[in-house]
Parts: structure tokens; C-alpha cells; sequence
């Protein structure tokens, strides 16, 4: 008898709240019968269930018998001031265990049970058998094992083909925008980790149960699909407000709530910033892929790969066999919005010291506040018992291999979590520095104000979207720029409203339902740590001297190297003219009053952002002004900055990073001017070049 495994892990604010002691039902979806009443464990995690399942060899090929899984559906009963929440057409395959993330939301007060009712299907088909074409129109039906002509035997291992060179000019998201539509379909966005969007994407498209060797090519398919997509801002810069369609005739299949399965999460921890590209080039091969049946493409054959996988073949042979013979497998260590620190190129064990450690034990400290993962204690950069009975909690929580050992997967989870748990914490913070009331304001706002409510909208939008991942995070400037106009007609959108982007007393009243349904229903988070370093109790201003005034110098020149708007200082404990500087152009870049004055707001925000420092060097002005008719890597490195820049402010034109520095990146470069107030000239010089990098760096960083 075949049989295969389920596991439903409850959370909340992406990861960064577990949610313990919930009460979720398995049923019958025939004629809705209980097979399993479970009860998540502290860190919302369900015990694994078995379930009969149809041979694997059905999902093997094309033509396999039917049906190829299990499906059950599974419901959480309203509780704990959660919605209801019902996913139908779970699917469970022989010997693999599926994983069913489930992001509750808040019920909101006053809102009737079916509203406060979320219901996902999940279609019972993967992309791979879709009766579509993908990039191209069917040509016919094919046998289901097509291969190319060249189809030698393998002559390499695994591991030698998987080799990877660094690739660093293509950052890394934290996030992916999925359109759930094709293009020009009036549909949902849904904002998702690009890791999750990874796993995703591999579930709904082929079988878990398929070779490894398939697996793999696939996903390196898929990853580099999607890099080739946010790297040449192929949505964005024609209009649209997302990075990437769930629809097979324009993209890859997405399916936003379905389950995913243990074997294909583990393989995407191991290789989510790998990606394929031809040597010479920079961008990610566009790696078309079709499933070789009822479609072709000018590109890999879904089912052809697992055919080739069967006869031994290595990922990278696979992948040769369908793309160009000298198709590299690259590696990037350049990661944007989630970059505390890359990993150090080595596993972290018992024994082992160093900065690296230092950081690990800060983190899982900090993420022991929300799960129940024992803390290591003091981050005293040694490796010892409780650091690695820590890391093997947090990774048995987190569905990883649970060896107590932090290699690059480990890494990056334990970043990732820590930094959802740090924002969440922020924003809760942030609410109550703001003082947000009962009363909602009555005063319009829309595009164009500014001022006081538009910051207190910015931040009710972006606590609202931890929740609520239909609606876009935003900068909160103060500005109310077609950013923020977009993300309060995502939230008219979800919560029924008229969806004009104008922020008036209905629009008020309900995004103060929401944020207090949240704040009513959700722990609040722990106190962040006490700082490293305290604030002295007096200001620090011009002519102050003291050890005060040289740890804050030695912090705003660390912070200069990637913020290059703020000035370069020495550290020489007197608080002079060029300290002043550098401290009023930290202000003016976090959004605090620049008056040249380190009081405990300022202290404490240079501490911040000194601490989560990224571990890399800023690019710095090369010293040649960049103009119409300039060519490089400066030139490109300015346009890939000024197309980020344009998803926060739609004035900015984005850009394609060819290198080649024409009328359309003078067109951007001078509305960048205008926007951040300097001469409005096109030309990049010294501070055009340090104020682009460093709002650059304040977007991705999200400070």
C-alpha cells in the first residue's frame, strides 16, 4: 500500500508569528467527513499524518494511470481571532510528505462569518499537464519522453556540474509581486517571499516524485525564468505593478495557497540565489521550458528531463541537453531587502568562533522571542551546546534537516525569520510612537498630499500588508506618490471598497477596523534587545568630546561605506563642523529632524542601522562624470539603481541596464534630480551618484 505524509504549519506575518494551540480539521472531500482533528504545537506546527495515496509511477509520465495523488481538504474553524480558513484540493503523493503553510488572518470585528471566511482551491492539475501552450502555441501531439539528438550517456557526477561561479551583478529579492492573472487581466498581486514563490512554482509544475537529477534542472530552470524577469524589469517597465504573471501562456504556474512538498523545499533552500547564464553574459538565461506533450518551445521538455534523469543524467547535462552547451550554473551572494550579512562560504558547527557565530546566536536570540526555540544566550561568537541545540530546534521547526549545523541554507533561514520578526517588531513599535487612536481622521487624502496623515496611512498600509499579503509595502515619506496610491487600492480591493485609490472617511474607518482587528487578535511581539551601546543621557552636538562622541563617528563612517550620502568622518572623539554634517545627512536620509543633534532617537537609530549593516562596500563615484554617451559598468550599475528606485517613484522612468548611457537615462537621471532636489542637469556626478546609491540602498534595505 502506498502512502504519504502531511504536515500543516499555521503562522502569521510571514513566519514572523507562530500560531500555537489551533484546532485544524482534514476531511473527506467527497462528502466533507473528518479523517483527522489535529492540534498545532506551540510553533503552529500539526503532527504528520499518513494517507493512502496512488502508486508514484502513475505521476511518472504523461500517460501514467490515474489519479496520481490524494487530495483532501483541511479547515481551521474560526478561533483565537482568526478567520476561517479552508484549503480545498491538498494533495498527498507516495513517499513524499506535503507541507501546507497556512497564513491565518485576523477576522475583523463587525464583518459576518462569510466574510471573515478565506476559502483556496487548489487545482487538481500541474502545469506540466496543462492542455496549453506556454511562450508558444501547441505544435502537436509528441512522445512524452522527447529527447534531443544529443543524448550521450553522462560522464560527470552530480556534484561536478553543480559546481558555481559568483554572479553578483544580479541581486537577489527578498520578494517577488505575482500577478494572478495573465497580463492585462484585471486580477490580484500577491507580494511573496521569493524563496516560498520558488517552492511554489515547482510544486504546481511538476511531481515531487519525479528523479532528483529532474528536479533539480527544473528548478534552476525556474529560478533563473524568474531573475530573467525582475532583471529586465520586463513587467515594471511597461506599465505594470508587479514582477512576474502565474499564467502558462506568459510565465510560470503559481498557485497562490496550495501545499508544497519536504523533498523540492530542501533542494530550493540549497540553490534559491543559483541560476543559469551563458558565459559572456550578465543577465539570467531566459529558460523557456513547455511540457514536451501536448506543447513544444524553444526549450527544455518538462517530462523529457525526467526521462533523461531516469537514464542518470546530472542536472547540469539535462539542462545542456535542451539550452545552449555552454549554459553555466552561477551563484549570486548579492541579496536585496533581507542582506544582514552573506553567508561566510563555510558551515558553522560545534567549535566553531568568530564574527559569523556572533551573528547566528544574535538572530536565533532574537527569534526565540516569537517561536518557542530555546535562545543561545550571550552572542559570544563560540559554537557551543546551547547555539547548536538552538539551531537544531529552529530547523526541525522550519522543515530543514535538523543537524544542529548552520550551512548556507541554515543561513539564510534563520536571516530571513529574523529579519520578518525584526519589522514585525518595528511596526508594532512604530504604531505606538504614532499614537494611533480610536477616532479615525475624517480629512481627505490622495495623490499628492503630503504630511502627517499620509505618514500615518503609510504605516497603517504597511502593518496591515504583514498581514495581508494582497497589499504592497511602502515608503513612508510622507509623500503620497502613485506607490501609495496603488497600495490603498489593494486594500479597497481586499476589504470591498471602492477601489479609486482616495483615502476619505470610509477608506479611514476601515483601515482603522482592520488595524485594531490585527492589534486585538495578535500577541504582541517581544521588546527588541537591549542596544549594544546605551545612549549617555546627554546630546551629543558641536563641541561635545568624549568616547560617546567617537563610537557614534566610528558608526556613521561604517554606515557611510553603504549610505555614501553621509559623509566620511574620523573618529576622533571631537564632535566638529564635519561631524554635524555627517549626522544632519543621517537625519535627513532616515526621515528624522536634521539638526545636526544625536539625541536618543538619533543615538538609537544610528545603532540600528549599524547593526544590521549588509557585508559589503558601497560602490563608490568612479570619478568620471557619467553623461549622454557614457558606456560601463558604472553606467549600468546607475541604471539597475534608478529602476529599483522607479517602483517607489513611478516619476523615476525605469531603465534597461545595457550599459549605455542614452536618452532615456537622461530622462530618468533628471527626473531623480528634480524628485530629491538637486541641480536638474542629467549628469552623474559625485552627488547625484552618493544620493542615488544611498536611496537605493534605503529601499532594499528597507530601513
Amino acid at each position: 500500500m502506498a502512502t504519504g505524509k502531511l504536515r500543516i504549519n499555521l503562522f502569521m506575518a510571514d513566519d514572523a508569528l507562530p500560531e500555537g494551540g489551533i484546532k485544524v480539521l482534514v476531511k473527506d472531500p467527497k462528502d466533507g467527513s473528518v479523517l483527522f482533528e489535529l492540534t498545532a504545537d506551540e510553533n503552529g506546527i500539526t503532527p504528520d499524518i499518513e494517507l493512502e495515496t496512488p502508486d508514484r509511477e502513475n505521476s511518472m509520465s504523461p500517460y501514467g494511470a490515474l489519479p496520481r495523488a490524494t487530495y483532501v481538504d483541511v479547515e481551521i474553524p474560526a478561533q483565537k481571532g482568526m478567520k476561517r480558513t479552508i484549503i480545498r484540493g491538498v494533495e498527498i503523493f507516495d513517499g513524499i510528505t506535503s507541507i501546507l503553510p497556512v497564513q491565518l488572518r485576523p477576522a475583523i470585528e463587525g464583518d459576518t462569518a462569510e466574510q471573515n471566511t478565506e476559502e483556496i482551491y487548489i487545482p487538481q492539475q500541474h502545469g506540466v499537464d496543462m492542455d496549453r501552450g506556454r511562450f508558444s502555441q501547441p505544435s502537436g501531439q509528441m512522445m512524452p519522453a522527447e529527447m534531443p539528438d544529443n543524448t550521450a550517456a553522462p560522464t560527470a557526477s552530480f556534484a561536478d556540474v553543480t559546481s558555481t561561479a559568483l554572479a553578483n551583478e544580479v541581486p537577489i529579492p527578498a520578494y517577488i509581486t505575482v500577478h494572478l492573472g495573465s497580463p492585462n487581466a484585471t486580477a490580484t498581486n500577491v507580494r511573496v517571499p521569493f524563496i516560498d514563490y520558488i517552492k511554489n512554482v515547482a510544486s504546481s509544475e511538476i511531481y515531487p516524485t519525479w528523479h532528483e537529477a529532474a528536479l533539480y534542472a527544473n528548478i534552476y530552470a525556474q529560478i533563473s525564468f524568474a531573475l530573467n524577469r525582475i532583471y529586465t524589469v520586463w513587467y515594471r517597465s511597461r506599465g505594470f505593478t508587479f514582477d512576474i504573471t502565474n499564467s502558462t501562456a506568459f510565465d510560470q504556474y503559481f498557485v497562490y495557497g496550495r501545499n508544497i512538498f519536504d523533498n523540492i523545499s530542501r533542494i530550493v533552500d540549497r540553490v534559491f540565489n543559483q541560476f543559469l547564464r551563458r558565459p559572456g553574459l550578465r543577465e539570467p538565461y531566459f529558460a523557456q521550458y513547455c511540457n514536451g506533450t501536448t506543447a513544444t518551445c524553444p526549450g527544455m521538455s518538462q517530462y523529457g528531463s525526467e526521462a533523461l534523469a531516469a537514464r542518470g543524467f546530472t542536472p547540469i547535462q539535462i539542462l545542456r541537453s535542451y539550452y545552449p552547451n555552454d549554459l553555466e550554473i552561477v551563484e549570486s551572494t548579492n541579496f536585496i531587502n533581507t542582506d544582514f550579512g552573506a553567508y561566510p562560504g563555510y558551515a558553522l558547527r560545534a567549535g566553531s568562533t568568530g564574527e559569523p557565530v556572533r551573528k547566528m546566536q544574535t538572530y536565533l536570540n532574537r527569534v526565540s522571542g516569537n517561536f518557542y526555540i530555546p535562545a543561545p544566550g550571550r552572542p559570544d561568537g563560540v559554537f557551543g551546546p546551547s547555539t547548536t541545540e538552538s539551531t537544531r530546534r529552529f530547523q526541525s521547526t522550519f522543515n530543514m534537516v535538523s543537524d544542529g549545523i548552520i550551512g548556507k541554507s541554515t543561513w539564510y533561514y534563520i536571516t530571513r525569520i529574523y529579519v520578518a520578526v525584526k519589522q514585525l517588531a518595528e511596526l508594532t513599535s512604530e504604531g505606538e510612537r504614532l499614537g494611533i487612536g480610536k477616532v479615525p481622521p475624517t480629512t481627505t487624502i490622495r495623490q499628492g498630499s503630503r504630511g502627517e496623515r499620509v505618514v500615518e496611512l503609510q504605516f497603517l498600509i504597511n502593518y496591515i500588508s504583514e498581514f495581508f499579503p494582497t497589499i504592497p509595502f511602502v515608503v513612508e515619506d510622507g509623500l503620497f506618490r502613485e506607490a501609495t496610491t496603488n497600495a490603498v487600492r489593494a486594500f479597497q480591493r481586499e476589504n470591498g471598497l471602492t477601489a479609486d485609490g482616495v483615502v476619505g472617511p470610509a477608506t479611514w474607518r476601515r483601515l482603522y477596523d482592520v488595524y485594531w482587528s490585527i492589534k486585538g487578535s495578535v500577541p504582541p511581539p517581544p521588546a527588541p534587545p537591549t542596544p549594544p551601546s546605551e545612549y549617555p543621557g546627554t546630546p551629543l552636538r558641536n563641541g561635545s568630546r568624549g568616547e560617546s562622541v567617537r563610537l557614534m563617528q566610528s558608526y556613521l563612517a561604517d554606515i557611510s561605506r553603504v549610505y555614501p550620502s553621509v559623509p566620511t568622518i574620523n573618529a576622533d572623539g571631537i564632535f566638529g563642523p564635519l561631524t554635524q554634517n555627517a549626522v544632519r545627512a543621517f537625519q535627513w536620509l532616515f526621515g528624522l529632524n536634521s539638526d545636526g543633534i544625536i539625541g536618543p532617537l538619533t543615538w538609537n537609530k544610528i545603532v540600528s542601522v549599524h547593526e544590521n549593516l549588509p557585508n559589503y562596500t558601497a560602490q563608490r563615484f568612479p570619478g568620471t562624470l557619467l553623461r549622454l554617451g557614457s558606456v560601463g559598468d558604472s553606467v549600468r550599475l546607475m541604471q539597475r539603481y534608478l529602476s529599483t528606485i522607479s517602483q517607489s517613484y513611478p516619476s523615476v522612468p525605469p531603465l534597461t541596464t545595457d550599459g549605455t548611457f542614452g536618452p532615456m537615462t537622461d530622462a530618468s537621471v533628471r527626473a531623480f534630480q528634480r524628485l530629491f532636489g538637486l541641480g536638474v542637469d542629467g549628469i552623474i556626478g559625485p552627488n547625484t551618484w552618493n544620493l542615488i546609491t544611498s536611496v537605493y540602498n534605503k529601499l532594499t534595505l528597507n530601513q
